[in-house]
């Protein structure tokens, strides 16, 4: 029959020929036998046991703690290596219930899970030795809701799903090292595009807008000096507007397609406050219909002419 003696908040053991030290006993584990273990407790002053390290025959250690309290959860195991390398995390809420798990791996990443209180996995992480991360988060029906990728540069790859209430349900967005977002792409629920937004290294941002069959519609390409070319096309791709607001606020306005009018094609140009200083109306073949200009004292008259014919044109 073997007997087992437990002791319990004991820091000095004193004997009749020598005192010994209980924090030497860790340092001295590695001289149990094979299969042999040390094991050390703390308790509380009511006597209830907090903590409990069990130093193994090889080097490694389990490591309990219990009654924590400020935190999410309520008890912790870890697991310590021979080298002092923690290789496990096991966090509990007070029914028993896993709430948080992380494990180093021999390639030296890291994973960890995190769980509700009902058991489900709400999001897993995974650390490598580069820095790059890559986490992945879940409702409670298990469905993925999102992940980030970090990258070893600081550049990130962020993908949302199951979105509500717009008009694409997922979403994929790239941010550079600085934090810029660099791509923006939404997706309806069938993975088509409904709008892809790009940033050069220039700063010039490009924003495509597409329908249902993938046809871009829109498109706006904004340049650093705010200055923006605007254009819109029909589902067989004809461009149907194109709008350029200058720098200073003034716009360049381009209709195409027209119909049920004497002209197919209208340019117009707004100055920087909104006013109309030049509309010109063209037929089918390219010709004039209607040119208007408005002076600098706002007289509409000066210069407004409407052509019958190529060649031949009188004043309205």
């Amino acid at each position: 029959m073997t007997a087992t003696d437990t002791l319990t908040n004991i820091e000095r053991l004193k004997f009749a020929d020598t005192t010994i030290d209980t924090s030497d006993l860790a340092t001295a584990q590695s001289a149990l036998v094979a299969g042999g273990w040390l094991q050390m407790q703390t308790t509380d002053g009511s006597g209830t046991i907090t903590g409990e390290t069990v130093h193994h025959a090889d080097g490694s250690s389990d490591i309990y703690t219990s009654a924590i309290t400020g935190k999410g959860y309520a008890s912790e195991h870890d697991v310590v290596s021979a080298g002092g390398l923690t290789t496990l995390i096991e966090r509990f809420f007070a029914d028993g219930n896993l709430a948080f798990r992380q494990t180093a791996n021999s390639d030296g990443s890291v994973d960890s899970t995190n769980y509700d209180a009902a058991g489900h996995l709400m999001q897993f992480a995974a650390r490598y030795v580069d820095g790059s991360v890559d986490q992945f988060t879940f409702n409670a029906s298990g469905s993925e809701t999102s992940e980030i990728v970090r990258h070893a540069d600081g550049s990130r790859d962020i993908y949302g799903y199951d979105i509500a209430g717009k008009d694409y349900t997922s979403q994929h967005t790239v941010n550079d090292s600085s934090g810029h977002s660099v791509l923006i792409e939404d997706f309806r629920a069938d993975g088509s595009l409904t709008l892809k937004q790009t940033v050069d290294a220039s700063g010039v941002k490009t924003l495509d807008q597409y329908d249902g069959l993938g046809h871009v519609v829109q498109e706006t390409v904004t340049q650093k000096d705010g200055s923006v070319a605007q254009s819109s096309y029909a589902s067989d791709g004809a461009l149907t507007a194109e709008t350029l607001r200058h720098a200073d606020g003034s716009r360049d306005i381009y209709s195409y397609g027209i119909v049920g009018k004497d002209y197919t094609s209208q340019h117009a140009v707004n100055d920087p406050s909104g006013h109309s200083v030049l509309i010109e109306d063209f037929r089918a073949d390219g010709s004039l219909t209607l040119r208007q200009t408005v002076d600098g004292q706002r007289r509409q008259d000066a210069g407004h002419v409407r052509y019958r014919r190529p060649g031949i044109f009188g004043t309205a």
